[in-house]
């Protein structure tokens, strides 16, 4: 492999060295690897062309010289619990050079630029961080921005440490240098369909710690459920609310405050979606709120004609900002059948006064629907959100960019292969949004799009959210510069709820999820489809599994209808090895 000589050190590409650190070594009958990092760093720096490694000492102490915080101090408490009871990973067969250090590491510092005592965690928070692991030293040092990145380090470092006959060892001789593509890496977690308890929502939290990414958008209503428990209007959701035999399938605002605390602590952000104009047949339990109730798809849209309608709506945001949730909120805004307004003498006498058009094809700024939006997103303002974030279905309605400074719309279209990027991000970008990139691209579902195969890890790998280009030639599309594309903001994976529910989230989620997770953090460079890359990369997400499921986290098992995924023999010792450890 090519390396550039840095003073003494060898300074290799994260996908080289992913490429050599997942590489067999020796007796060929019982390949190990090198503890893979995912998602692979942006740099590592090496000391040598030989893999190193120190004992890490099981009195090993962390020590904050520099930014001390309640977010940093619980995550160093994590990790510490979490190295300490690690699972022993097999080491046979690699050629580790031999200890050259007499002491092993007993001190990892931790440097925090920002002092903040309660750091605040907004978007585009830097999570940026640089580990160093010398191999002639007793220290480990992790320097970062913020709390934060300081986060995303200790799980790098987790994956640098392995454990053989009850003795930690930790990969020595380099520096990683990290930091991530995209500031937008997040899952969309539908608990309308089925009902997910805080206790599951925070499993999933671990998870995406894990795999680095940082939003959690809670699908929060559709046609099946209203589970937010309103104070101002409790009918809501005791005629909406799932019913569940064993528990209440309703959030409290206390719960997702407790759910916002806990995603705080691991750097990620929680958003929520109250999905309208359509999928409302929930709301039901709000006299006067849908007209036309029982209507094909959605039976019903809420009554823009009516002051009432968006009073209602200022109440339900004003109790959910209070939870401190982001205060970005996703006015839904996808799938409308515009039937029942059009059908409607009252909505079409109120499109005549203001001169509307209510037709089944009227989506733009003149439209009814847009109207709806508009008292939307003024309801949403008024209670205290001040960025919002909509389905691409509402990108015509270009009226909402006045509404506040900042809006993005979510592309999500799945019609057929490619719509996403010849037609559905451009178009959007012209318009003048920012945009997050979803379904289509980023998928977790059997199919997402007639004829096609199930997704997996690797299909999402195959997926670059910035490749807006024609298919057939790979020719970027007309007026895609990269000022243009530094408007892509990130993306998301959607685990829909039709038939996942808290027993089988993993299962239906993992590994295609951990694909999503390693392109939008990872460099573009390094994470190119190319067949040595998707070898490479195979293992490396083994690995990740292997991560998960022998945590204290209790993740997986994963063997899924959506992809079966056995995991390896190596894996399979470790959890045997780490289910005898006593």
């Amino acid at each position: 492999l090519a390396f550039n000589m840095n003073g003494s050190a060898k300074k290799w590409s994260a996908f080289a060295l992913a490429l050599f650190l997942s590489c067999p070594h020796g007796n060929a009958a019982q390949p190990v690897f090198f503890p893979p990092l995912w998602p692979l760093p942006a740099e590592i720096s090496l000391e040598s062309e030989s893999l190193l490694y120190s004992e890490l000492a099981h009195d090993f102490a962390f020590h904050v010289s520099m930014g001390e915080s309640d977010v940093l101090s619980n995550a160093i408490k994590r990790y510490s619990e979490e190295i300490k009871n690690k699972p022993p990973y097999l080491s046979k067969g690699v050629p580790y050079t031999p200890f050259a250090n007499t002491n092993s590491i007993n001190n990892i510092e931790v440097q925090v630029q920002d002092t903040s005592e309660e750091p605040q965690l907004h978007e585009g928070i830097n999570e940026s961080y640089t580990l160093m692991v010398p191999f002639n030293s007793s220290k480990i040092t992790i320097i970062a921005n913020t709390a934060f990145g300081a986060i995303r380090a200790l799980e790098t470092l987790f994956q640098l440490v392995y454990s053989e006959n009850r003795v930690l060892h930790v990969f020595a001789g380099l520096k990683i240098t990290d930091y991530p593509r995209f500031p937008f890496r997040g899952i969309l977690v539908d608990v309308a369909r089925h009902f997910l308890n805080v206790s599951t929502l925070e499993r999933i939290v671990d998870a995406m710690t894990i795999n680095k990414l940082n939003v959690m958008l809670l699908h929060l209503t559709d046609d099946q459920s209203f589970p937010f428990a309103s104070k101002t209007h409790p009918n809501l959701t005791r005629i909406g609310a799932a019913s569940c035999p064993y528990a209440t399938c309703n959030y409290t605002t206390d719960d997702l405050k407790s759910l916002v605390a806990y995603a705080r602590d691991r750097g990620v952000l929680i958003q929520v979606e109250l999905d309208l104009p359509a999928h409302a047949s929930s709301w039901r339990g709000a006299p006067d709120f849908l007209i036309c109730n029982g209507a094909h798809q959605g039976q019903g849209l809420p009554d823009v004609t009516v002051a009432s309608t968006f009073s209602l709506l200022k109440d339900l945001y004003t109790e959910l900002n209070s939870t401190g949730v982001s205060p970005r909120i996703h006015l839904g805004g996808d799938e409308v059948e515009r039937d029942c307004w059009v059908n409607s003498p009252q909505v079409q006498d109120y499109a005549d006064l203001h001169h509307l058009d209510n037709t089944a094809g009227a989506w733009g700024n003149n439209s009814v629907e847009c109207a709806f939006h508009i008292g939307q997103a003024q309801a949403a303002v008024t209670a205290g959100f001040s960025k919002l974030y909509m389905w691409e279905d509402a990108r015509q309605c270009t009226q909402l960019q006045k509404q506040t400074n900042s809006a993005i719309v979510d592309v999500w279209d799945q019609s057929g292969p490619d719509v996403w990027r010849t037609y559905g991000v451009p178009d959007t970008l012209s318009h003048g949004w920012d945009v997050v990139v979803s379904s289509g691209c980023y998928f977790l579902e059997v199919a997402p799009y007639p004829g096609s195969e199930p997704y997996g890890w690797l299909e999402n790998y195959l997926c670059d959210i910035q490749n807006i280009s024609d298919p057939s030639t790979g020719v970027p599309l007309p007026g895609m510069t990269p000022e243009v594309l530094a408007r892509i903001l990130g993306g998301h994976a959607s685990r829909w709820g039709e038939e996942t529910n808290g027993e089988n989230w993993f299962n239906n989620s993992f590994p295609a999820l951990a694909g999503v997770a390693e392109k939008l953090w990872s460099p573009a460079n390094l994470t190119l489809p190319t067949s040595e890359n998707i070898t490479k990369a195979t293992t490396r997400v083994q690995f990740l599994l292997c991560r998960m499921a022998t945590s204290s986290l209790g993740l997986g098992p994963f063997d899924t209808p959506y992809g079966k995924w056995p995991l390896n023999a190596l894996c399979h010792e470790l959890i045997k090895n780490s289910n005898n450890k006593s």
